[in-house]
């Protein structure tokens, strides 16, 4: 299930008579934009709606005194139920094959301030869309947008795909959400050069949903006005020494309305090689509407797996499918070298997202390593709203789990990073460990309470002990080494504080700050 994806259908009737005094409802409401929620409340996203993706939006139409609606999105109609409104506020539900999302929130003259709540296999999730309403110019522009077919179309028979070993150690790089452009891919490369991110191992260029145009007469996919140029953009990266990558979906679209490859794996992966791209961002997205077993999701995800292996240019495969399945006993066989292991971090509740999708949603310890890797999403770190201490928190979780390091760029630039961002995002020796070439996957060793201590064995022998507290107030640490398993402790080094700290003989003594950690490298 794609939890940042407004995905809302509603296409029955449903009688309901308006208060007196109420914002008339009837015509049509468009949904958010792409990744609305990254961007300060008030920012104008341009090229929204735009021809090239669907655009969610809710149809209220009012006969004979009665209010009814139709909400329509990417995959159909589906009915609304519960339609309540009563002055002001506004409530709805809406049923999925697999879960409800159920809306409510209030009238604001020419917006539909909105919270959606959707709740699957026991979890909730919870986040804001405002919907407006719908200019001329903005109808003209739906009526051109795209219509996708979900038509289900034959997969291919299990088998395994060869391992390609493009990813030795976790993948480095930035990656660049929705609405984005060639202009500032070029600025992003530019700037990863010049302040030092190239040279401490970020070196791919991500690019999320956003830059897919329309198809040709021939279904070959076409970038939009924003990338005029995909094979020279490529280059462009390419002579900073650095490499890049675009995104896309085994469903007919992407999560917010662009095309995905759907029917068309081949000759995306074709392209995609013509232009001289060196990674794939795979995201599930619409895929759900039309398969809901593992063997299904397994065999959508082969099939462009073995589409990228046939153009013979190496183009790391990487899965985006929120864990479903238990992806990492699985996911080198359908071709791919990494794979996210939890739901999307979310940048609204930071803290508790890195809590979730690094402490209690790592994978398994056995299925990672060399050419396979856990990925529990991007991070977060340069963010407004984390402190230091949790941006140093995620960098040290996230090494320690060998986990592939992308840095999430959406409206913050990297010139606007502070030094503090920098060095943490910068500091070799953490990055060290996580690039370490033994591919093991660090684990917890202790929990006492808030504290949570982590090791992992690196390829020099030494043990890396990543130190966490995760409660809300400094917390005193006092770890003996024989709790961790180490013996005769001859040397402790502080990564983060760059010092060598002696043999400590015994063990180590400290105080972590509140959602803070440290990064011990202790030869024994």
């Amino acid at each position: 299930m794609r939890t940042r994806a407004f995905s809302l259908a509603l296409a029955a009737y449903l009688a309901v008579h308006a208060p007196v005094g109420a914002t008339e409802l009837a015509g049509t409401w468009l949904g958010p934009p792409p990744n609305a929620y990254f961007f300060p409340p008030g920012t104008k996203i341009s090229g929204y709606p735009n021809v090239n993706a669907f655009t969610e939006r809710v149809v209220f139409v009012r006969k004979d005194g009665v209010l009814s609606g139709t909400l329509l999105s990417m995959d159909g109609n589906s009915p609304l139920r519960d339609l309540k409104i009563q002055r002001d506020t506004i409530a709805f539900a809406v049923s999925k094959p697999q879960y409800t999302e159920k809306f409510h929130g209030r009238i604001r003259g020419d917006a539909l301030q909105l919270t959606l709540v959707i709740s699957d296999a026991g979890q909730t999730f919870s986040m804001p869309a405002t919907y407006r309403r719908a200019s001329a110019e903005d109808l003209k522009i739906v009526a051109e947008g795209p219509v996708y077919s979900f038509a289900k179309l034959p997969l291919p028979p299990q088998r395994d795909v060869p391992e390609d070993n493009l990813a030795p150690t976790p993948p480095m790089g930035t990656g660049i959400l929705v609405v984005s452009s060639d202009a500032e891919v070029r600025k992003v490369a530019d700037e990863m050069v010049a302040n030092g991110m190239k040279d401490a191992g970020y070196v791919y260029i991500q690019i999320d949903e956003g830059w897919q145009g329309r198809r040709d007469a021939q279904g070959n996919i076409h970038p939009n006005e924003n990338f005029p140029n995909m094979k020279a953009l490529a280059d462009y990266v390419h002579s900073k020494g650095l490499k890049l990558g675009v995104y896309s979906s085994p469903g007919p679209a992407a999560c917010y309305g662009y095309a995905g490859s759907y029917g068309h794996e081949a000759q995306d992966a074709r392209s995609y090689a013509q232009w001289g791209i060196d990674y794939l961002k795979y995201d599930w997205c619409s895929a759900g509407e039309i398969y809901h077993t593992r063997e299904e999701l397994q065999a959508a995800y082969r099939k462009m797996g073995e589409a990228l292996r046939a153009t013979h240019r190496p183009i790391i495969f990487a899965l985006c499918e929120y864990g479903l399945f238990d992806v990492w006993s699985w996911g080198r066989k359908v071709g791919a070298n990494l794979w996210r292991t939890s739901g999307d971090i979310d940048i609204g509740n930071r803290w508790e997202s890195i809590v979730s999708n690094g402490f209690e949603h790592n994978g398994k310890l056995s299925h990672v390593g060399a050419d396979g890797w856990n990925d529990p999403d991007d991070l977060l770190i340069g963010k407004s709203g984390m402190t230091t201490d949790e941006d140093r928190a995620q960098m040290t979780l996230w090494a320690i789990m060998a986990s592939p390091l992308f840095v999430g760029l959406a409206n913050n630039h990297m010139d606007a990073w502070t030094p503090a961002v920098r060095a943490i995002l910068m500091n070799k020796e953490v990055i060290a460990v996580d690039q370490d070439v033994s591919g093991i996957q660090g684990h917890p060793a202790l929990h006492r309470g808030p504290i949570e201590v982590w090791t992992k064995r690196l390829s020099d022998g030494t043990t890396a002990v990543g130190m966490f507290n995760l409660g809300k107030k400094a917390r005193k640490v006092q770890i003996r080494w024989q709790e961790l398993g180490l013996g005769d402790v001859r040397n402790v080094r502080d990564l983060w504080r760059k010092a060598d700290l002696g043999s400590l003989r015994g063990g180590y003594e400290g105080v972590l700050p509140a959602h803070g950690a440290a990064l011990l490298k202790v030869a024994a």
